[in-house]
């Protein structure tokens, strides 16, 4: 019959294991390539700390806690205080382009907003504008409208058209 095996040979063996399967690891990186040479170094120093006995699990006390389970009542209770923090603060609503062409942007209302980028791309440009403003002064010169008329009719049609859009 096989004797049990104590607590001391199953880490014992486990370790054997484990150094093996670093140093496995470290050569598969040193046949990559020599990109993979830092690499297979640091694998070849761990196993060797392992093998050395210089990891131990006493050393992980120093370390932060990593999360268990008798972590998740605090970390309950901070998210529930996170969440009382946030209430105060205005709810935004996603809103995305209904064209699918821009990203998306956040509004302060449950409302559909049209897409700003879509909008403006529905806008004629300034320099067509300029453009159109210009040949119907010229236009109304031809017709011996003063520069003063041309002035006031350009200024008339910029309102009723700013009176147009939204």
């Amino acid at each position: 019959m096989n004797d049990p095996m104590t607590p001391e040979q199953v880490r014992a063996e486990v370790t054997a294991e484990f150094v093996a399967w670093l140093v496995k690891k470290a050569r598969e990186h040193r046949v990559k390539g020599p990109q993979y040479a830092k690499q297979a170094d640091v694998i070849v120093r761990l196993a060797d700390k392992v093998q050395r006995g210089a990891v131990r699990p006493n050393n992980l006390l120093s370390l932060p806690p990593q999360g268990g389970p008798e972590d998740i009542p605090a970390l309950r209770a901070e998210l529930d205080q996170l969440r009382k923090d946030l209430e105060s603060y205005e709810v935004l609503n996603p809103q995305q382009c209904p064209a699918g062409k821009h990203a998306d942007w956040l509004v302060d209302s449950e409302h559909t907003h049209t897409c700003p980028w879509c909008e403006l791309e529905a806008r004629p440009s300034r320099t067509k504008v300029l453009r159109e403003a210009a040949e119907l002064g010229r236009e109304l010169s031809r017709q011996g409208y003063s520069a003063q008329e041309i002035a006031k009719r350009l200024d008339r049609m910029a309102d009723e058209a700013g009176a147009a859009t939204p």
